[in-house]
């Protein structure tokens, strides 16, 4: 009898340690919490892989009859393991991602919140459909882009700037899942 009490304080310790995430579909680990993106985006599926993005984005000063304004005109973002630097995958301006394995995926905005700052992009997340050969990206139904550092303008496009580029750096945590609703 000791032996079986024992046991299931064990496990009901085990349990405790570990949160109620074990059981709330969360997509990180035991224990892990949520970033505020994930909570506000709710389920997105079960996570496959984390990559680290750094790239430019070019936008041009446009004016049409809204007014003036910052449009992005290209975008190119490496992907690569946090901490190294072998590129595996590469965003491009029409959110496409492009594994160096040959698989891809097409995206699209599906929701997005601010950023931290005026300079940084939106943490955005990407419903995705896999293309290309099979490979690192098959499978893939959302990609979280959080935590990002840099860019967007942060300042408003004026006259004397129209059609004047501007490229501005900037970093990402990119989170890929698959599955979900």
């Amino acid at each position: 009898m000791p032996s079986i009490r024992l046991t299931l304080l064990c496990l009901l310790s085990a349990v405790s340690a570990a949160g109620c995430s074990l059981f709330s579909g969360a997509p990180q680990g035991p224990g892990t919490p949520l970033s505020p993106e994930e909570a506000a985006f709710g389920n997105l599926g079960r996570p496959a892989f984390t990559l680290t993005g750094s790239g430019t984005q070019t936008f041009v000063c446009t004016r049409d009859k809204k007014g003036r304004y910052w449009r992005l005109e290209h975008s190119d973002v490496k992907l690569s393991q946090p901490g190294a630097s072998r590129v595996l995958v590469r965003q491009k301006t029409d959110f496409t991602f492009v594994s160096s394995d040959g698989s891809m995926l097409s995206a699209r905005v599906f929701k997005w919140v601010s950023g931290a700052s005026t300079g940084d992009l939106k943490s955005i997340l990407f419903r995705t459909r896999s293309r290309g050969l099979p490979g690192r990206l098959t499978g893939i139904t959302r990609v979280l882009r959080d935590e990002a550092r840099g860019g967007q303008p942060q300042t408003l496009c004026s006259a004397s700037q129209t059609g004047q580029e501007k490229t501005i750096a900037f970093t990402a945590r990119y989170r890929f899942y698959r599955g979900g609703p």
